[in-house]
């Protein structure tokens, strides 16, 4: 019987659940609450699928009637053998703000919204040089090998747009009254690898690669079943690494911080 459990425990160490385990923890220990087994609709397939962790935080502020609520649609990926390499480029647009998956009630007006767009600007989660990943390859992967990369980075970020459109169905058209309860929800897709992760730059004729412990990405997403008035769709999911998600997290809170208090100064200007 000893022998049996120790095969077990050595089997299941190979499978992706303890660290699903592990990242719930590192969630958990950061205030973010922690939900498995939740399912979203791929509009493509037209099948339900499973994204491993939804975590959210909820954030009330009684002084300006504001609920805020932060999402993370998370997939997680077991990848030690195939070293995961995003190639960076400069972005014009790296702070998304209200291109972030996001829905709520009390907050429009005509036309647009009562918050500006500098209000979600999502400074701490950009890098300084304005690069984002755009191009994935997974190193000693066999070239006709599916790639984990962008199923995982589509996954969570078709789970984030359902989640999105879920809620935001019957909410997201109220307009702003100054005795409203303004509420606001995000939804942000982030893969996390239990491997190492690579950046890649091309600068003149040479590849530099150096290990990093998060990332950026921006994905431009062409489906008639995701596209919004004709256009292509853009998420912005993020990916990181098990060991780097901690740091990860400090500075999703510094965003956090960031956009509560711009919202909430937008708030007390109508008020």
């Amino acid at each position: 019987m000893k022998d049996l459990k120790a095969k077990i425990t050595e089997d299941i160490k190979k499978t992706g659940y303890i660290t699903e385990l592990k990242v719930a923890q590192i969630l958990e220990k950061d205030k973010w609450e922690t939900t498995f087994g939740q399912t979203y609709q791929d509009f493509d397939e037209g099948k339900s699928r499973e994204i491993d962790i939804v975590a959210y935080k909820v954030l009330n502020d009684k002084d300006v009637n504001l609920q805020l609520v932060f999402n993370l649609c998370i997939e997680i990926k077991h990848a030690p053998d195939h070293p995961w390499v995003i190639f960076m480029t400069k972005d014009s647009w790296a702070s998304y703000e209200w291109s972030i998956l996001h829905c709520g009630e009390c907050y429009r007006e005509e036309p647009g919204t009562i918050f500006a767009p500098g209000d979600l600007n999502n400074k701490p989660l950009c890098r300084s040089d304005g690069k984002t990943g755009t191009s994935f390859y997974e190193a000693f992967k066999k070239s006709d090998a599916t790639s984990k990369i962008f199923k995982a980075l589509i996954g969570a970020s078709k789970a984030a747009y359902f989640q999105k459109e879920q809620w935001g169905e019957h909410t997201d058209n109220t307009k702003y009254t100054a005795e409203g309860q303004v509420i606001l929800e995000f939804f942000i897709p982030l893969v996390v690898a239990e491997g190492h992760l690579f950046e890649a730059h091309l600068k003149k004729d040479d590849v530099l690669v150096k290990e990093t412990s998060w990332i950026p990405i921006k994905l431009n997403y062409s489906s008639p079943n995701y596209s919004k008035d004709n256009r292509d769709l853009r998420f912005h999911p993020y990916l990181s690494t098990k060991g780097g998600l901690p740091a990860f997290l400090n500075l999703m809170g510094d965003w956090i911080s960031l956009v509560s208090s711009n919202l909430k100064k937008r708030i007390k200007l109508l008020r």
